[in-house]
């Protein structure tokens, strides 16, 4: 959950103050394709954090392992243990629903 946070702090950050400082920059005058770029990678990068951030909220770990039952034996624990609780359950349909509203938005 600490990333999702993190990725929401990107997000707002560059959403906020990289566009503020983008829009004073004086050099999109001079290099117009290399300030569209930026806008653009910019734009990208705020859509992508804001998506992997419900992701996170939605599953809060991600098992790492070579052995396919076992992967599937802890994904199923982590997920009842993340809908035992009614803040766990809500948090995670809030990242879901964050994810296909920002998808269904930009399709």
């Amino acid at each position: 959950m600490n990333a999702a946070f993190a990725l929401l702090g990107y997000a707002f950050v560059v959403g906020t103050l990289g566009a503020h400082l983008l829009r004073r920059a004086t050099w999109p005058e001079r290099a117009p394709r290399l300030g569209i770029l930026t806008w653009q990678m910019m734009s990208g990068s705020l859509v992508a954090s804001v998506v992997l951030a419900g992701l996170g909220l939605a599953l809060p770990v991600w098992p790492i392992t070579m052995n396919l039952a076992e992967l599937l034996d802890t994904c199923v624990m982590l997920l009842r243990t993340q809908y035992a609780t009614p803040g766990g359950a809500l948090v995670c349909t809030l990242g879901l629903t964050v994810t296909v509203l920002v998808l269904a938005r930009g399709a």
